[in-house]
């Protein structure tokens, strides 16, 4: 730059150096040019730039980092030593080189009236006694600078997007929070806030980058109430947050020391005049980034502006900021360039503004004074700004396409439900015939001598107990006995027998429940000590032996015979991951491999442990990367169970960990250096790539194995939520899935014929989430406990005879709910809403009893919210009741199924019904000092009232320990005489 004469043409010599006070200032013209050559503050260290070479004068310590940093670069570097106490002869020798160049010599005047040391005094003391001429650089050295290279855009580009995160995710919901509080936080406590949220890195949570290059540029900016003004260089005050007209917010994100900056204005029910105002405020500011483009002047975009505005509202010239904007980079605002009427700087490609355009002092006569402000971080591109759709129509557009999408995918579903539903045949659920309980299949298998004595008999063999009632020996099947309960007073020992009846206790027989039988209900014998309790003891060793078969019997229940699997011999094809978990497992912590054969796989554990899983039996597999998570898994989710130890499984999992789950803080503080643990997280990342590599070369050869029959899906990361839980639900391609906590939770969405957010209100801050299956005949699934999209998942089990399902994932953020509603609509799934539950088990009950009724009625069309222009036919209701049918009220059809608020609020008091007594206690003590502090609370700021509560927990600590005290060390009584 200094050959092409970019520092002016006389110039042979440019001088940078930095006091110790202005190093430690963060922007300025020698700061960004040493943070240009060095990417450090080097202070007390004189920089000498030459046409041919650089020369440093420094310490011996400086020298040796700069050495290492320089030592291969293009431009040959000579560095001069300070000498301990005396730094006149390296100043002389850079003197005369100095004036060796017979030229002029740039500087950077230094603003600041701090001491400069005395290295820098002496030098630029000596230097102004040479006579030669000193040339102020600093506006060439803004035109240097203002051109970014292909990385610094990236890094102006990254910090743009960690701005747009701040002020998204952090600032919005300071003021949204402030905003419905009776007592809103104060400008300057929502500013700490964000600058918190910017430097600890919350705010760039999905961004691969180091929290140490992150920093704001400035303390973020929040405005309210009268005075507003178009500058970044206030200081936010200690006045709390007004939501009675508009809010003004300002901040910028620092990466790698390149600065952005976005501004916006939030409206709280704003009026018709500043709807108007907003509108032009918009099109004049597209026509400010319109203008901005190479090879025009500063002054020409500002001019541009102003003629637009004169057109049609001259009035508001007057209210425009006096610049519309300014260069930015590694000095945050380069006043130099700027947008401003007297600046005829020309702008050139690939530099960056930050734009700051709008509207000050206007006034409103329902809101008063305000202003509003819009800014933005704007790249110069060579082909100039592309104006970009109105966001709001764009919003619309999309909404309009897929509420119309809704409609047609709501018709087709009706139509598919009516003809499920005219076969009333289709419905019957194939109900297996209950199993007749017979303890003696003829009559020379019943124990007749035994019968005989008219004692109480256990059969063991035969699952039964005879017992005598009234001279004869009846036989009872072990199933039948409720309880059996042994009591011993002081006459007569005696045993008491309690039987299973019908509408108290569930039998597995065909005869229970028939209305013709007579039931025993409860019978109790007497008898000696002897042989009441020989008696009781063997019923209850029959109760445990039949309770366990029963067990293993259901877990057997519907397993379906797998076909052998076909091992592969030929050892130069092995397919193996070495060293994995599996869950669900028979032995904690037992590693094993799993090897891919002819037909299926095998996993093989140390403890001696083999499962095969068939290819054919493959419904869904799932490979989750160890992205921010610290185990890699392989997932199948079966056709059909299988069983693993005694249980039937349908998800199995094999997996490994990555990393230390489980920290030693001690040994952290104490014995781990910096050194330690940056060395730890490059073994963690390096063992990170290298699994998964071998996991994704594992499960492609599967694929290929498979001529892709099994394919694997991996949860889309970018659609997780926060962990406000133990378990996050994540969305596959085809699939919700939960694959890291167990059980493992999948949910086809190809299973799936509709859905329904419950609870959508606004002052609700979580909705619920139901499916609904197409199978209405759907087998009941594996009971879970997981937590959804967002939060908790629950499994709701209808009470029917045909065992019918809906899913329910509830807890769910109401900020997920517009990403839901366009996740669903992109997979064809059609959904609805409403403010209230369902009762779910009616619903399905009604659609099960009454099929014929339930279309008549109009279907699903219950679900649907009410039609805001009442024209328009859903398909999924007759034309005459389609306004009726769609709306969710608690009328006729509507009315059996809803849930209401009162009814919640009956159910969330009976939670409490256990404690009543003594909560009531308490709380009448409490309400007779409410009344005198609710008028001293009401005039405390929140220091006061939290300095308050701490007082009160500190004298409810002293008086439990004297309690304590008291309790261990009672008081001894005197003895009377």
């Amino acid at each position: 730059a200094l050959n092409k004469h970019k520092f002016g043409d006389d110039t042979s010599c440019l001088i940078c150096t930095l006091s110790k006070a202005e190093a430690e200032r963060i922007y300025g013209k020698a700061q960004s040019l040493m943070l240009w050559l060095t990417e450090y503050m080097f202070a007390d260290t004189i920089f000498a730039f030459f046409r041919d070479k650089m020369v440093v004068l420094a310490s011996q310590k400086k020298t040796s980092a700069l050495q290492t940093a320089t030592q291969d670069g293009p431009i040959p570097c000579e560095y001069l030593l300070r000498q301990k106490g005396n730094d006149e002869e390296v100043i002389s020798a850079l003197i005369s080189r100095i004036q060796s160049t017979k030229g002029k010599v740039g500087v950077i005047p230094s603003k600041s009236k701090d001491d400069q040391g005395a290295l820098l005094t002496n030098f630029y003391e000596r230097l102004r006694q040479t006579g030669m001429e000193l040339q102020d650089i600093r506006s060439h050295l803004s035109l240097f600078l203002a051109f970014k290279d292909t990385e610094e855009l990236e890094f102006i580009k990254t910090a743009s997007l960690l701005s747009v995160n701040a002020l998204s995710q952090s600032m919005m919901r300071e003021i949204i929070d402030s905003v419905g509080n009776p007592r809103p936080k104060t400008h300057e406590e929502i500013s700490n806030s964000v600058r918190v949220a910017i430097e600890n890195g919350s705010i760039a949570k999905k961004f691969n980058v180091d929290m140490q290059d992150i920093e704001p540029c400035y303390d973020p900016i929040v405005q309210s109430g009268k005075k507003q003004e178009l500058k970044l260089s206030l200081i936010p005050d200690d006045k709390r947050l007004r939501g009675n007209s508009t809010i003004l917010c300002s901040l910028g994100v620092r990466f790698k020391f390149m600065c952005s900056n976005i501004g916006r204005t939030l409206f709280v029910e704003p009026d018709k005049e500043q709807e108007e105002l907003y509108t032009v405020a918009v099109s004049a500011y597209e026509r400010l980034l319109q203008a901005l483009k190479p090879g025009v002047t500063f002054a020409a975009v500002y001019k541009e502006v102003v003629t637009f505005l004169k057109q049609d509202h001259p009035d508001l010239v007057q209210h425009l900021p006096a610049t519309f904007g300014f260069v930015t980079g590694l000095e945050f605002r380069d006043l130099t360039l700027s947008i401003k009427e007297n600046n005829h700087h020309v702008i050139q490609a690939d530099m960056v503004l930050c734009t700051l355009f709008g509207f000050q002092r206007l006034s409103s006569s329902e809101k008063g004074e305000y202003a509003i402000q819009l800014g933005d971080t704007v790249r110069i591109k060579t082909e100039g700004y592309r104006p970009q759709r109105n966001v709001a129509k764009v919003t619309a557009a999309k909404e309009d396409q897929m509420r119309e999408h809704q409609r047609k995918l709501g018709q087709e579903l009706h139509a598919k439900l009516v003809k499920r539903l005219q076969n009333l045949d289709d419905l019957e659920d194939d109900q297996e015939s209950a199993e007749e309980i017979v303890a003696f299949h003829k009559p020379s298998s019943f124990p007749k001598r035994e019968a005989s004595r008219l004692r109480i008999f256990v059969d063991i063999k035969h699952e039964a107990v005879i017992l005598p009632i009234f001279g004869i020996a009846t036989p009872f099947h072990i199933s039948f006995i409720k309880t059996a309960s042994y009591a011993e007073d002081t006459q007569t020992p005696s045993l008491r027998i309690n039987f299973a009846t019908p509408n108290v206790t569930a039998i597995r027989s065909g005869n229970a429940g028939k209305p013709s039988l007579v039931y025993l209900k409860e019978i109790t014998y007497r008898g000696s000590a002897a042989s009441i309790q020989d008696a009781h003891s063997r019923i209850k060793s029959l109760q445990s032996r039949y309770r366990q078969l029963e067990r293993d019997r259901k877990e057997r229940e519907g397993l379906v015979e797998q076909a052998e699997l076909v091992v592969r011999r030929d050892p130069s094809k092995r397919i193996v991951l070495r060293d994995l978990y599996m869950r669900p497992n028979t032995h904690k912590k037992a590693q094993g491999m799993l090897e891919a054969h002819e037909n299926g796989l095998r996993y093989s554990s140390n403890k001696g442990e083999q499962v095969d899983i068939l290819y054919n039996n493959i419904k869904r597999a799932f490979f989750q990367p160890p992205d921010n998570e610290v185990q890699i898994i392989l997932h199948f989710h079966l056709k059909n169970a299988i069983l693993i130890g005694k249980k039937q499984h349908k998800d199995i999992s094999f997996y490994t960990e990555i990393g230390e789950t489980q920290t030693d803080l001690a040994m952290t503080r104490f014995q781990r250096s910096d050194r330690d643990e940056f060395e730890a997280e490059q073994r963690e990342r390096r063992m990170r790539k290298k699994l998964k590599q071998l996991f994704c070369k594992f499960f492609a050869q599967i694929e290929e194995e498979t001529n892709n029959r099994v394919m694997f899906e991996v949860p889309n990361l970018e659609l997780g939520v926060p962990h406000k839980t133990t378990v996050t639900i994540r969305p596959t391609e085809r699939c919700l899935v939960n694959l890291t906590e167990q059980p493992a939770f999948v949910l086809p969405l190809s299973e799936v014929e509709r859905v329904h957010f419950e609870r959508i209100d606004f002052r609700n801050k979580n909705f619920d989430m139901v499916f609904i299956f197409s199978d209405y005949r759907r087998k009941k699934l594996d009971t879970c406990c997981c937590h959804g999209v967002v939060t908790q998942t629950d499994i709701i089990d209808v009470s029917l005879s045909s065992s019918l399902q809906v899913q329910v994932i509830s807890n769910i953020p109401i900020k997920f709910h517009e990403q839901l509603m366009t996740w669903l609509d992109s997979h064809n799934i059609k959904f609805t809403q409403a403010p209230l539950p369902i009762k779910w088990d009616q619903v399905m009950k009604h659609i099960l009893s009454n099929p014929t009724e339930f279309i008549e009625e109009g279907g699903w069309s219950f679900l649907e919210e009410e039609d805001d222009e009442g024209g328009e036919d859903t398909g999924e209701a007759s034309e005459v009741e389609q306004d009726e049918d769609f709306e969710v009220s608690e009328s006729e059809f509507d009315a059996r199924f809803l849930i209401t608020r009162a009814q919640l609020e009956e159910d969330d008091s009976d939670d409490f019904e256990e404690d009543s007594e003594e909560y009531q206690d308490s709380e009448d003590e409490d309400d007779e000092d409410d009344d005198e502090d609710d008028d001293e609370e009401e005039t405390l700021s929140w220091d006061e009232l939290e300095k308050k509560a701490a007082e009160e927990d500190r004298q409810s600590a002293i008086t439990q320990r004297e309690k304590e005290k008291r309790k261990d060390n009672p008081p001894k009584r005197s003895k009377q005489g």
